[in-house]
């Protein structure tokens, strides 16, 4: 005699418990195959960067994007000397080049005082009421 015990399972029930459980393992096995390789792009990034150090030849200064592929690039070589390029498909050119000293700004504060003292002396009372806007 048979008992209802040893009946077979209902697999109508059983099926969805198993297709969520695989699709729960098959999204997990997903989310750490992603993290691995976000985590393996990281560390190569980290460790394939060059180091930069004072005693480099050649130094970015700016990058200015002018279209998907052209860009302007200034660069510093040897700390004294700055060359603008411009950098296209497969191609770089020389735009300018010029010693990097030689575009420091003036002291503009000594230079507008001396400039200032120099004009005021040749101005007349005539001229600086007319400035201000006086008629006589």
């Amino acid at each position: 005699m048979q008992t209802d015990d040893s009946a077979p399972l209902n697999s109508s029930a059983v099926e969805p418990l198993y297709g969520a459980s695989m699709l729960g393992q098959t999204l997990l096995s997903l989310l750490v195959v992603v993290a691995l390789i976000l985590l393996l792009g990281l560390l190569a990034r980290k460790l394939l960067r060059p180091t930069r150090s004072k005693d480099d030849i050649l130094q970015q200064i700016a990058t200015t994007h002018l279209g998907p592929r052209e860009r302007l690039v200034l660069i510093a070589f040897r700390g004294n000397t700055e060359l603008l390029l411009g950098i296209s498909n497969g191609n770089i050119s020389l735009i300018h080049k010029h010693d990097r000293h030689a575009l420091s700004p003036p002291n503009t504060d000594h230079d507008f005082d001396r400039m200032l003292a120099a004009h005021s002396e040749t101005l007349t009372d005539a001229d600086l009421s007319s400035l201000s806007g006086e008629s006589q």
